[in-house]
């Protein structure tokens, strides 16, 4: 007798038909994707205000980049919080820590701020897809880590799929 079940291979990713909308919650607040025959649109609600963005689908660019490095803000963000950390531990060390002794807690508020910037950029870090427009400015990046695999991955290939049309119907002088 023969085992006829069929096991799912754990390296395939089921895709789901193309997809026009996708959400996510992310940066301190939620993310809303949508796309026409003509514009993407971008709503983002934080504390129960929404601001609309969109964009004209001709100007998008259809290779999206897969990233995964570091914010560069987290590097910017880990300078002031080394030499604020470095300077009060001088500090405290030092004679000048009796002449102001409130210059360590101040300092040592200073670093606590960058470390709470540092926090937030670790939480963003993760392998994400970058859309940008025809000038390599980023529309939006889209968290691999918060998006089911096979929603995102269905609206990646949808929206890639109109903005080569509408680029090639461009370049045929259909628009």
């Amino acid at each position: 007798m023969t085992d006829t079940t069929h096991h799912k291979d754990d390296n395939v990713t089921e895709l789901l038909a193309p997809r026009r909308e996708i959400s996510f919650r992310w940066r301190l607040g939620h993310y809303h994707l949508r796309y026409d025959d003509a514009l993407l649109q971008i709503d983002w609600t934080v504390g129960g205000r929404c601001r609309r963005t969109k964009h004209d689908l001709l100007l998008l660019n259809p290779l999206f980049i897969e990233d995964d490095t570091l914010p560069d803000t987290l590097w910017e963000a880990a300078k002031p919080a080394a030499a604020a950390l470095l300077g009060a531990s001088v500090v405290w060390f030092s004679a000048i820590n009796a002449a102001v002794p409130l210059l360590v807690p101040i300092l040592l508020l200073i670093a606590g701020g960058y470390g709470a910037i540092i926090a937030v950029h670790l939480k963003e870090r993760g392998p994400r897809t970058l859309i940008c427009d025809s000038n390599g400015d980023v529309v939006i990046d889209i968290p691999h880590m918060l998006v089911d695999t096979s929603e995102r991955l269905g609206f990646e290939a949808g929206l890639k799929q109109q903005v080569e049309t509408l680029d090639a119907r461009w370049r045929d002088g259909d628009l």
